[in-house]
Parts: C-alpha cells; sequence; structure tokens
C-alpha cells in the first residue's frame, strides 16, 4: 500500500473537521489521534506544513519564533516552516508539554488530549464529510471515500477480531454514510493500489458484506461502461466492424476476416480497413508465437496489407484514419526485419506530428502533449524491434529522433508528476520507461 493513501485520509480528514459548524470540541483530539493513526504505517511523510491553516485552527498545531523556544531546544532538529520562518509544535509532543510548563504556549493551549480509537474518530469524521457532501463539499467525497477503503485495515491496526469489535449497529450506520457512488469514485481514484477484498471475514466478522455497497455499484458502472463502449463501436465500425473485434478478442481470426470481407463499404475504404487489420492482427500474432508453419492461407500477406494500408492513405479519410494507417505500415516493416527502414518511416511520421506541435510549444499542456507523443515514438521502437536485432542499440541511439527530445520530455514528466492529478500514475508509469531507456540506451 502506498503511503500516500494514508496521509491523504489525515489531510482530508483534518479539513473535514476544520469547515465543519460548528467545530467539535474534540478537534486537538481529532489531529492527534489521526497523526498517531498514521504513525502506525510505515514511511508515511509529515504532512503537517500542507495544511498548517487548518490545523492552527483545530489548536493542535502552534508556530513560534526561534527567540521563543528554549535555547536546548533550537539545537535539536524541529519541523520548520519556511513560509513563517517559525518552529513547529504540534499538540501532544514532548515540546508542547515542554513549553506549557514553562508558559511559552498560551492558555488556550492548556488541553488534554485524548488518544481515540479508529472507530471513535470514525463516528465523528464520517458524519461530519456526509453532511458536507450533501451541501456540496467536494473534499467530503475524498474523506469518505479514503474512510471507506481503509476502516478495515484500521480495525486491524486497532486489534479488533471477532471477541472484540465494535458494535455491528454501529458499523452498520457508518457504512451507510459512507456507500455513496462519489465516495466510491474517490476511493479507487485515491487507493488504486488498494484491494477491496484483503481482509478475512472470519476473523473480523463485524465487517461481513463491507464491500457489497461498492461490488455492487462497480458491477453497475461496468455494464453502463461495457454499454457505452459497444454503442460507441458500433456507431463508428458498423455493425459488420463491431463483430471484427468481437472476433479478435476471441482470437477468432477467420472469423474476424470473414466479417471483414463480407461488410457493406460504400465509401470503398471500410472493408479494405478492416481486412488489413486483421491480417496484420494475425501476423503478429503468429511472429508473438513463433508459429513457423502459418495456420491461415486466406489472408492478406504483410505485404498485400502494407500495400492496402498504402493504398488507404491516399483515400479521402479523418487525419486519424490516415495517421493510423501510417504507424499500421511501420509495424509491417518491422513484422518483416526491415528495421531501418522502419525507424525512416517513423520519423516521418512523427517529424510532421512535432512540426505541428512546434506552431503552439508555449505553455506546460502543450509542452506535456509533446512529451507523450515522444515517449510513445519511443515506445513504439522498443516494442517493435526485438532484442535479439545486433542494430537495435545504434538504430534508437543514433537513428531514431533526436535523443535530446527524450530528455527534455522526462524534465516535463518530473513537472507533471509535481502537480496532483488523476493522470500521475501514468506519468510515473512513463518516467519509468524513460530512466529505462536512457540507462540502456544512452540517450
Amino acid at each position: 500500500m502506498s503511503k500516500h493513501v494514508v496521509e491523504n485520509l489525515v489531510e482530508c480528514s483534518v479539513m473535514t473537521v476544520a469547515t465543519a459548524s460548528p467545530v467539535p470540541s474534540l478537534a486537538p483530539s481529532i489531529c492527534y489521534s489521526l497523526y498517531a493513526l498514521q504513525s502506525q504505517f510505515d514511511n508515511c511523510g509529515n504532512t503537517v506544513l500542507r495544511i498548517k491553516d487548518e490545523l492552527i485552527k483545530l489548536g493542535y498545531l502552534y508556530l513560534l519564533p526561534s527567540d521563543q523556544l528554549p535555547e536546548s531546544e533550537r539545537k535539536r532538529r524541529i519541523e520548520f516552516d519556511s513560509d513563517s520562518g517559525c518552529y513547529c509544535v504540534t499538540a501532544g509532543s514532548n515540546l508542547w508539554k515542554k513549553l506549557l510548563l514553562l508558559g511559552i504556549l498560551p492558555e488556550s493551549a492548556k488541553i488534554k488530549l485524548k488518544e481515540l480509537y479508529p472507530m471513535e474518530l470514525a463516528e465523528i469524521i464520517i458524519p461530519l464529510a456526509s453532511k458536507a457532501l450533501s451541501e456540496g463539499d467536494k473534499n467530503a467525497a475524498k474523506t469518505l471515500g479514503l474512510w471507506y477503503a481503509l476502516f478495515p485495515l484500521f480495525c486491524m491496526a486497532a486489534g479488533y477480531d471477532a471477541d472484540d469489535h465494535p458494535e455491528p449497529e454501529k458499523i452498520q450506520k457508518l457504512l451507510k454514510l459512507m456507500a455513496v457512488p462519489k465516495a466510491f469514485k474517490e476511493a479507487e481514484k485515491l487507493s488504486r493500489e488498494l484491494a477491496f477484498d484483503d481482509f478475512d471475514e472470519e476473523e473480523m466478522p463485524f465487517l461481513s458484506g463491507w464491500w457489497d455497497p461498492y461490488e455492487k455499484w462497480n458491477m453497475r458502472k461496468n455494464k453502463r461502461k461495457k454499454n457505452e463502449i459497444e454503442a460507441f463501436l458500433k456507431e463508428l465500425m458498423g455493425v459488420r466492424g463491431l463483430e471484427v473485434h468481437k472476433c479478435l478478442a476471441k482470437i477468432d481470426f477467420a472469423g474476424a476476416y470473414r466479417c471483414a470481407s463480407t461488410m457493406e463499404d460504400k465509401s470503398g475504404y471500410d472493408r479494405l480497413f478492416f481486412r488489413c487489420m486483421v491480417s496484420l492482427a494475425y501476423h503478429q500474432w503468429v511472429v508473438d508465437r513463433e508459429i513457423k508453419i502459418p495456420l491461415l492461407n486466406d489472408i492478406l500477406s504483410l505485404e498485400e496489407a502494407k500495400e492496402g494500408y498504402e493504398y488507404l492513405i491516399n483515400l479521402p479519410a479523418s487525419s486519424e484514419d490516415v495517421h493510423q494507417s501510417r504507424l499500421s505500415i511501420f509495424r509491417i516493416l518491422a513484422l518483416q526485419g526491415k528495421y531501418a527502414e522502419a525507424v525512416e518511416y517513423l520519423n516521418t511520421i512523427y517529424s510532421h506530428a512535432f512540426d505541428n506541435l512546434d506552431q503552439d510549444s508555449k505553455g506546460l499542456l502543450s509542452q506535456a502533449n509533446r512529451a507523450v507523443i515522444v515517449v510513445f515514438y519511443y515506445q513504439l521502437l522498443e516494442m517493435s524491434i526485438p532484442d535479439s536485432f545486433p542494430g537495435k542499440k545504434r538504430l534508437i541511439a543514433q537513428d531514431a529522433l533526436s535523443s535530446s527530445d527524450f530528455r527534455k520530455s522526462r524534465d516535463i514528466l518530473c513537472l507533471l508528476l509535481m502537480e496532483k492529478s488523476e493522470q500521475a500514475e501514468a506519468w510515473q508509469l512513463a518516467l519509468a520507461f524513460c530512466d529505462e531507456m536512457i540507462q540502456k540506451y544512452g540517450l
């Protein structure tokens, strides 16, 4: 599990408590208990400064200038807020206790902290988040989603078991508040790496059926998504085109080619396009499985499919269709073992794409688009040229497009990762690919 998931829950929970009206009287104890809970998980970072305004409001965080700290404490490693030039003192810490005895902290800081169990925290925070969600608070959905995803884990951390556990009625009451579509969406987005079945119901029977609401929602969502995709493909390709894709999904190349060959085609484009597509998919499958004797004869050869795509490029078609045909020609050249010719052809395709981007090269979004295209270009090369080919390193290091573009793209990906976004996982994978290629080919 990523350390950021627990950190996100702490941050969202603090923000939910801070924006509540009225703010709970136990607010300092809630913050203290959330950070105590976070400390039970390895490698969690300190999130205090990211939500310092909320923590100050809730009476958990105090910012003190160095001249208010005892001289002995100035030499210690205390978290420092560069914005205010002050040191951070959190309620419940040894420094907080010492400063209270010395009378340095205000009278309002003299509070009795209570460490709350996960169930006690949930019973305070979840109703607040549910109320805030009904009032349109976007952070509330994140709070509910993360608590839903992590609550079984917190129960394990608290030592709850079949004999010692919260009352099932109370758990069901919380589940009813958390089991809403907006919370499920946030749970998926913020905790992708969590398995939604990662606890033993025999050991914690009080959580029996915990994931049922999510699974029902997920089934309905996937069914809607499948219907939407099929409707889109049907509109895009027609009934026969959709049948082609269904056959390919079942590795039924003969059936797919038969559908492609018999589809109605008033434009003179679709039938040839799908015949070429099925043929290329078949030959790729044969190569991937190292099949020596062709299983199908009544299908286009690679050279015939290449000629078909070259013919399609010159017909009236959308720029996306033309680009797809050109990429297919590149793949055919690579399958034929004509690697130098394939690289040269791919360079031509992407040089044109880069020229179009250069017309509007300002701004992070435009640079991000270019970085994505560069990474995809090198992924095509890496996947299409086998490592067994002796000249692969030279082709990629010397004959491919400028490697400076590759390093610039890596820098852009680093910038994108610094911004919290839904694409963070994709940026991380792309960055890992860049590092692998730089090490492998010296780009």
